[in-house]
């Protein structure tokens, strides 16, 4: 049975940047001590695997109990698309940072502990994205109360036609 994938990450490059500062991520991708230049941040190929990889993060906690597909997670608009980009953009600051620095504990990494306790809760469904059919199966049922309870017809009143007749009733 095939996997169900996006072929894109939730947040570019230039997303990136709008949640993480250019100077904190070009200290993180380099290798050689030398800063990379803004401009070449959101193609550099170090940023776009941590995309995929914080992108694959946000798939694995929200399809794995079936309340979303991978077109939901694309088809998101308004507020909900910025969360779920900024979701990402932590996410990949993370693993980013893990990256250059193995040893760092993710409560020392802004928003990296944050964004992998909503990955658990949607994996859990206690936090959802808006998608209708994600509201709609949290909604309860509804209960018939056009008739008051006193005035509803008891089981005798319901049964009433499969019994004889007494003497007694008219």
């Amino acid at each position: 049975m095939p996997v169900e994938s996006s072929s894109n990450s939730y947040c570019t490059g230039s997303q990136l940047l709008d949640y993480h500062d250019a100077r904190l991520v070009g200290d993180l991708l380099s290798d050689a001590e030398t800063r990379i230049a803004e401009g070449s941040i959101p193609t550099n190929p170090k940023v776009l695997a941590a995309l995929r990889r914080a992108s694959g993060d946000l798939e694995s906690a929200a399809l794995v109990g079936g309340r979303y597909k991978v077109t939901d997670l694309e088809m998101l608009t308004g507020n909900a698309l910025e969360y779920r980009i900024g979701l990402v953009a932590d996410l990949a600051f993370w693993h980013l940072t893990k990256r250059r620095f193995p040893a760092t504990k993710i409560e020392d990494v802004t928003g990296a502990q944050q964004a992998m306790d909503t990955l658990e809760l949607l994996r859990t469904g206690e936090r959802i994205f808006g998608v209708v059919e994600v509201i709609e199966a949290h909604n309860m049922g509804t209960v018939d109360v056009s008739q008051p309870v006193d005035r509803r017809p008891t089981t005798v009143q319901m049964a009433r036609r499969f019994f004889g007749r007494r003497n007694h009733e008219e």
